[in-house]
């Protein structure tokens, strides 16, 4: 089983009568232990695909798991989930160190989950 399973993700925006397909039937499976990239030109998706795998935008169609259960069926602050994002810049060596004190996507993830069972 993957670790993080997108299938058929699509996120449209609209303005007025104006829609841009931001994804576009994304499928990706990451499995435990593996690393990975994201890279595009820019307006290709690549932010807005990270905004829907931490749960801070909710896709227009499709479904991301993660560890076993499906993010967009938890209720609203629990879909949120906090997981390493690297972006090039001239403080990257900050940003990495900063990402990671906050420790790996599975283990927050599994201890969000552990607290929702036990009720804190």
């Amino acid at each position: 089983m993957a670790l993080i399973e997108i299938t058929n993700l699509k996120k449209h925006y609209s303005s007025g009568e104006d829609v841009v397909e931001a994804l576009r039937g994304v499928d990706i499976s990451i499995n435990e232990g593996e690393f990975i990239t994201i890279m595009g030109q820019s307006g290709s998706g690549k932010s807005t695909l990270l905004s829907v795998l931490g749960g801070m935008n909710h896709p227009t169609t499709g479904e991301v798991e993660m560890a076993g259960i499906k993010l967009y069926q938890l209720p609203g602050a629990e879909a949120r989930i906090r997981f390493p994002v690297f972006s090039p810049d001239p403080l990257s060596d900050l940003h990495r160190k900063r990402h990671a004190a906050a420790g790996n996507c599975q283990d927050e993830f599994k201890r969000q989950k552990d607290c929702r069972r036990q009720g804190t």
